[in-house]
This record gives C-alpha cells, structure tokens and sequence, in this order.
C-alpha cells in the first residue's frame, strides 16, 4: 500500500492524546502502523521513545520488516537506530524489563507450558508423557497453572478488575471446602487453603469429586510455585505478574528510606497496540504503567475477532477503551482493500445480523471483481466420513486448477484437522498442518533447540534437562531435572564431563591458581562485533600466588571511531585514547605474548577478550595464533556463574560491588584487570568449598556422566568448534539434525525443512552477523519461542490445515471452512451462557474471513463417532443469515 485514504491518513499523524481505531480483516491496518513509525521518526520522536506492541511473535516479526521496508524506502538506505525500537508482544516487553532491570536473575529461564506439565506431574505423582498425550489431562493441569497465577494475584492483593483466570477456582468447590474445614468463605480463606494445602490434604474431610480435585490442585499449583522459586523459573503468566508488581512498585510512594531500593524504568511517549481485543486487564494495566503521561497511544482492534477469552481476554475492552479515548479519539477504518464485494457482502452481513456491529462502521469496497463460479459454495455431505473424501478433493482441485494460489481448511478441533490431513495425504497432495501438539514442541525439535541454547548460554537448566532426557541418558524430564540441579547447585556443569576426566572447571581453576603464573587480561574495542572490530586498548597484569610481578597497558592505533558512550556513560576511553602513545596492532599482540607466554589466560567475559585477540592475530599478525598458544582460558564470568548463582547482574562492576571486593570497573583495560584480579581471588576461596562435593559427585555419578558423554561429548565439542567460524545458522542446523538421524538420537521430521528454510530467508539479516555465535545470540530467544504458524509467511507450501485460532491472521485465496454444524460452531464444550456464544459466533466469523477469493462451507447431514453410533448433524445457526448469498 502506497497511498492512504483519509481515515487512515488521519490516524498515521496523530499526534498526542489515547485513540482507538477499530480495523476490520483488510483494510490496510498493518501498512497504517508502519507507516506511523515512519512519520513519528521524520517527526523527531527517537526510535528508543515508540513501543510497537502486537499480540503474536509472528505479528512482531512482519511488522518489523513492514517497518525496516518502508524506512529503507524513505531513506534510500538502511536506518541506523531502527534497532532501539521495540517491537513486540507484552510478554516479550516484560521479559526485557525484568532482565535489564534486574528484577530477576541473570539466569532465570523461561518455560513453556510442556514444561510446567512436567514439573507439576511430579508432584501429582502421574505420567507425564500420558498428561501431554490426552487433551482432558492437559485441561486439568491448565487448571492447576492457572490457579497458581489466580493464588498468587490473591496472595499479592491484586484489584479484583486486574484479577485473571478466576474460573481456575469455582467458587461451588471453594464454598465446600470452607465448609468442610471449618472456614469463613473469603479470599483470605482461598489464600490459607493455598498457602497451606499439603496441611489440608492431611486430614481428609469427606469431599465431593469436584472439591477434592481443587483441593490437590491448590496443593499442586502450590508446589509448582514454589518450585518455580528455587530453580528461578518463570511461566510466560509470570513475566506478567512480576513487571506489573515491579512496575507498580516503582510508581507508589516509598519512604525515603526505600528510595533508592525503586525501581526507575523508561516509560514510552509514543505507543501503538495492536489486536488490543485479545489482551486482557492485566496486560493493559502494564502498557498503562509503561506509557508516559504526555504519550501518543493508539490502540487497534476489531470487536468480530475477539476469540480469546480463555487467555482472560475481555470483550468489553473496546468499550472501555472507546470510553478512555473520547468521541475525539475514536476512528474507524471503513475502506477493505482485500476483499471483493461479494465475498465482503458475506463478512458485513454475518458482521450486522450475527455479532450486531452497525451498519456505519461496516467496511466497504472499491473492489467489484466479478464473483468466481466456485466463490460462494455451500458442499453439503452425506456422513462426516464423506464430508472429509470431498473437501479432500475440493482441495485436490483447487491445488490443480489454481497453481500460483493458497488454499487453507479450516477446522474447529484437532482431531478434524488429523481427519483432512490424513485425506489429503492420500490422495498425495502436499500440505502443512497447523494444530495438535505444536512442531516446535516435540521431542526431537526440542532437543535441537537445546543444543543451540546450550552452546548459547552454558549455564541452562531447561536446556541441559531437555538434552538429558533427549538422548535417553534419563527416560524422563523429572529425573533428568533432578540430575542436572543437583549438578548446578554444585557448581558443576555438563560441559565439564566433556572438557575433563574426573574434574571440573571450578576444580582445574582452583589447582591452575594456586600452582601456575597468570595473566589477567581485557581489552577495549571498537565495537562487539570480534571478527571485525579493532582493540584500542590491551591490558594485563602478571599473577603469582595471588601476587602481581608484572604488568602491561598499551593503547593500539586504528583508523575506527572509538564509541563516545557506552549505553548511556560516556566513555572514559575516547579522553584517555587522546592522551597516550599508541603502538601498531602487531607491535601490541606479539608485546602481549611475550607478556603471557606460558601463563594461564584469564579474563572477565574472556571469550569475548580471547576472540577478538583472536582475530586481531589472523588479521595484523597471522603467524601468531591464540589458540595454538592458549588452547584453553579461564573466565571470571563463568566462575561466578558456577559459584554464585541467582543473581541479577553478573556485570564486573555488579560482582565488585556485591561481593564486596577491591577494584573498579571503569571501561578501562588497565583498572578493569585489577578488578577482575580482585574478583579471580574471591572465586578461588569460593572454588575451594566446592571441589572436594564436586569431585564425590562424579564418583557417585561416573556410569550416567560415561553414558551422557558418548552420546553428546563429540556433537558439543563440533557446535563449540563452529562458533566462532563464517558458519550459517540454517546450515549448522541442518548438519546437527543430521547427525543426530544418523545416530538414530531423533527420528527424520520432514517438518524440519520449513524451519531451515524460515530462518535462511526470514529470519538471518546482514545484522545478524557472519559468525554462528552471532547468530545464536540474535536469534536464539526467536528460535526458542516459536510456533508452527510463525512459519507460513516464508513456505512455498500452499494447502494448510488450521484450526481456527491458529489461523488467526493469516489468510488465504480459497478457504475451506469444515464440519459447519452446531457442536462445532458452535462448540459443544463451549460456554452456553450469552458471552461464551458470542465468542462462538465471532470464532466463525474469523474462519470465514480468511478467505480472500474463494469461501466453501462444508457441513454433513449425519456423522458417526468412534464407537460407531450414528446421529443427525445439523447445520450451525450462525450460517442462517448468510446461507442465501452462496
């Protein structure tokens, strides 16, 4: 889109105040938001001041390259600072908070849903491969994760608006357990029955089915918590609840005393969401508390698309909404600019006869093409087993006739989508099914991406438990968790079974330090970039038993711009760089080796120091080699991970000053290595605490260490090989699958080749960097948090297979929506109460409204079910009002 009407004009320069724009499928809404960004940066609002929020990762990602096209396009040329921007869900947002502001450890993890399961099965004392395989058990444990997020909301005195997932405890069970227990029905009796559910257990009242099961899940969510708490794990509900507190937090008034214990975070000015119906309270009380109070906030959104009320969406957020933004900062977008008439005259009626949206804020169309022969089809089948034989061949025909088009079923359950995928196969017609158990979510992608994590960041739990139980060292996720935390809580971690026979790191450090001369060392750089920018500034120090007996500090030239700031200091470097002599790039490498020649190399951060020196040697000195001299170094980093785990910085100057230790972090070379020489001291004292619980747990341990090294020792030490060489991510993947198929570690997953092809040509940008450690530490949290449906934008498949929700914002040429009848649309389990049926009606009003030229509804008159009993299907009552257009 390159040209805007006046609505949407209108809202691209809004400049100031709340506004809600409401914005029907196709009418150009994600070019608007684009282009407000474009207008607010030509307008001076710096990129470090706008928050673009969406619902979806893969929302997120198209509007950043939405955003990037236009601005090369005004431009001419690739912005600089684009990178500032924040682009984004909530959950994402939130994470970024609590890690930068040190809300949470620097190694807390966050887990999925899979995960949770597993950890909550054990204290149920249930099979966890049997919870996640049957739908019924997986609602119980939803229940149990979500009554935790409700408990804790309790426990923390949240606003009952803010009050998410209040159905995860039913007020009749709540009532009977107060009853049986000799309690007042409160929230404060919910909270004591929380608090203390293992004691309640214990005494066995006489309870219903339904109180008892609440009972062992307040005592389950309970355990899950505080499992959460020890092992500094966070659900995707917690990032939410910890910013909200945090951020609320900081804006209350504390006592002088507390003052500088608050929180001070940046608050946006300039603020855009999208798909703002499916966000719930919550997540709309955290864009407030991060919103400035003279900020521009445009919220979009579309009533007939609020499908998501089981996240804790609410529908009357657009009213409310509309309410807070005013007659003057209400807008409605009312041209579409996909769909052809007669396929919009079915979405405008459904839109003003089922959902009740007035006639003025319809959409309309300058698009008349005339209506294909197949455009509106009903297919009406005998039986379901006839219905899914002719869609099967619907689609056939449509894939045939049709080669440069898209066709997409979409389906209500799961098990629908198993019944058309399965057809479709056998009648050999290629396509990609979006539903069940996630892609991403299975043993052997799980295991792949825990490599890549782990070769990442050294020091993951998740990680290492998933490759634990993926190459069948352990034959569950429980017993591998155990495994592993015992290891970590020692200081151990499982790459030291690979490095050394019988040692550890904390345990070579230790002897090295007291027996070896070192040489702590750092630089100062140019830039991050180790293959490519300059040091400036080499510094090290000579130890002997903890004594220093020599030092070197030299200032490099180069013909690169030394950064006038490092984040927001400015940098010491540039003044002191102007002062001093400076020796040539070979002259200060062969001064460092004949400094530390025959010395243990240690550094804080010292894989970053170690490479770049690295490169520093193949590019200005290529018959030194770093590696050849110093084929291992030690890292004050690592030691402090390993030693001193849970905490919120892991930065020299944080470990200085937590520690209480000598030395200042400067940014220059020549103070950093003393402190870090302070910080090396103190690991060694810590070190030599550990070694002796260390070494006894490789003896208790020697038969499942030999099993884990044999079946990983060679694949980790080739990803380590690879990353810091021109490796590409999709490549290395596709090796590491691979090998794994060869040693017949994962079964072969065709799937695999979309997520290759994804991140070749969707996700690795010039920004990216050339080297694979690059790359992992761009991408690796994308990787990490992916679904199946974040891959369609870059397939060349082109039939799918979605359920409804999965579909959501996606759309297609011909749109097949499947098994039309009541029960399905709407659902049998759905909410019967008013609400419930309008979320219903409007979940087929998105199943509809995928469609982009073709629209066929397929229903059956009779359907036979697994136990072979027959019954009549009837056509769902929401095609009533559009029937008599196809």
């Amino acid at each position: 889109m390159t040209t805007f009407n006046k609505q949407q004009e209108e809202v691209i320069r809004v400049m100031g105040g709340r506004h809600l724009v409401l914005a029907p499928p196709g009418c150009g809404k994600t070019a608007v938001l684009a282009e407000r960004i474009v207008w607010a940066r030509q307008h001076g609002v710096p990129y470090g001041d706008m928050a673009c929020l969406t619902f979806t990762n893969r929302a997120a990602r198209g509007m950043r390259e939405r955003i990037l096209s236009r601005m090369e396009c005004v431009t001419g040329s690739e912005e600089n600072g684009l990178d500032e921007l924040f682009v984004g869900n909530v959950h994402r947002f939130c994470s970024r908070f609590l890690f930068s502001q040190g809300v949470v450890p620097e190694t807390a993890e966050i887990i999925d849903t899979d995960i949770s399961v597993s950890i909550i099965a054990d204290f149920l004392g249930e099979d966890e491969l049997r919870v996640l395989a049957e739908a019924k058990h997986r609602q119980r444990y939803s229940q149990v994760i979500n009554l935790q997020h409700l408990m804790y909301q309790c426990c923390k005195g949240y606003p009952s608006r803010l009050m998410v997932h209040r159905e995860a405890l039913p007020p009749r069970a709540l009532r009977e357990l107060c009853i049986a227990f000799g309690l007042q029905y409160s929230r404060a009796s919910a909270v004591d029955l929380y608090l203390h559910a293992d004691h309640y257990r214990d005494q066995h009242a006489l309870l219903s089915t339904d109180a008892a099961w609440t009972l062992e899940a307040l005592y389950a969510a309970r355990c899950y918590e505080q499992y959460k708490h020890r092992h500094d794990l966070l659900d995707f509900e917690d990032l939410l609840l910890r910013a909200y507190d945090e951020m609320e937090r900081a804006v209350a008034v504390v006592p002088q005393k507390e003052a500088a214990l608050a929180i001070t975070y940046r608050r946006y000015r300039w603020i855009q969401v999208d798909e703002v119906q499916d966000l719930n309270p919550l997540q709309l009380a955290i864009i407030d508390l991060f919103t400035d109070e003279d900020a521009t906030v445009v919220y979009l959104g579309d009533a007939q698309q609020a499908i998501f009320s089981f996240m804790g969406a609410q529908t009357d957020t657009l009213e409310l909404l509309r309410r807070r933004c005013g007659p003057e900062g209400f807008h409605n977008f009312c041209q579409n600019y996909r769909s052809p008439q007669y396929l919009l005259n079915v979405f405008n009626r459904y839109g003003e006869c089922q959902l009740g949206i007035s006639r003025e804020l319809l959409p309309t169309t300058q698009n008349h093409s005339p209506q294909y022969a197949d455009g509106l089809v009903l297919m009406e089948a005998a039986t379901n087993v006839d219905e899914v034989n002719q869609v099967a061949a619907a689609v056939e025909r449509l894939y045939q006739d049709h080669p440069e088009e898209t066709v997409a079923v979409v389906v209500a359950f799961n098990s629908d989508a198993d019944e058309v995928s399965a057809a479709l196969s056998s009648r050999r017609v290629p396509h990609f099914k979006i539903s069940g158990t996630d892609f991403f979510s299975t043993p052997p992608v799980r295991l792949l991406l825990a490599h890549l994590s782990v070769l990442s960041m050294e020091q993951s739990f998740i990680a290492w438990t998933q490759i634990m139980t993926g190459l069948h060292v352990y034959s569950s996720n429980s017993a591998s968790r155990q495994f592993v935390r015992a290891m970590m809580e020692l200081g151990i971690t499982p790459v030291d079974f690979i490095d050394y026979d019988g040692s550890t790191y904390v345990s070579e450090f230790v002897s090295a330090w007291d027996t070896q001369d070192f040489v702590v060392f750092d630089t100062e750089t140019t830039g991050l970039d180790v293959a490519a920018d300059d040091v400036v500034q080499l510094a090290a120090v000579r130890v002997s038993q903890g004594r220093i007996v020599g030092q070197l500090n030299l200032f490099v030239e180069t013909d690169r711009r030394i950064p006038a700031m490092l984040g927001d200091v400015p940098n010491p470097l540039v003044e002191e760089y102007a002062r001093q002599p400076h020796v040539s790039h070979r002259d200060a490498l062969q001064q460092f080796v004949c400094f530390a020649s025959g010395c243990q190399l240690l550094g804080h951060n010292a894989t970053f120091d170690y490479q770049i020196l690295s490169f520093q040697m193949q590019r200005y000195a290529p018959e030194l080699s770093m590696s050849a001299l110093w084929p291992c170094y030690f890292d004050s980093l690592k030691l402090s991970r390993l030693l001193k785990p849970r905490l919120s910085s892991y930065k020299l100057k944080s470990l200085i000053t937590l520690l209480g230790l000598k030395g200042e972090n400067t940014h220059l070379a020549s103070d950093d290595i003393l402190a870090t020489l302070s910080l090396a001291s103190a690991c060694c004292q810590m070190g030599r605490e550990r070694v002796g619980r260390q070494l006894e747990f490789l003896s208790r341990h020697r038969q499942t260490i030999g099993k884990f090294v044999r079946a990983y020792g060679q694949l980790y030490r080739q990803g380590r090989a690879a990353l810091y060489t021109e490796t590409q991510l999709d490549a290395f993947m596709r090796s590491v699958y691979d090998d794994l198929c060869k040693e017949e570690l994962v079964p072969v997953e065709p799937k695999l080749a979309y997520v290759i092809n994804y991140v070749a040509h969707d996700m690795l940008t010039p920004a990216s960097g050339r080297l694979l450690a690059q790359q992992l530490g761009c991408h690796i949290q994308d990787l990490t948090t992916m679904k199946e449906a974040d891959l369609i934008s870059g397939m060349n498949e082109r039939v799918f297979v979605s359920t409804v929700h999965k579909a959501k914002g996606l759309e297609f040429d011909s749109v097949i929506v499947f098994d039309a009848v009541d029960g399905k649309y709407p659902s049998a389990y759905a909410n019967t109460k008013q609400e419930g049926d309008a979320e219903e009606a409007r979940k087929f009003y998105v199943a509809i409204s995928r469609a982009r030229r073709r629209l066929i509804i397929s229903y059956c008159r009779q359907s036979i079910n697994r136990w072979g009993r027959w019954f009549d299907a009837r056509v769902t009552p929401y095609l009533d009002c559009i029937k008599s257009l196809f």
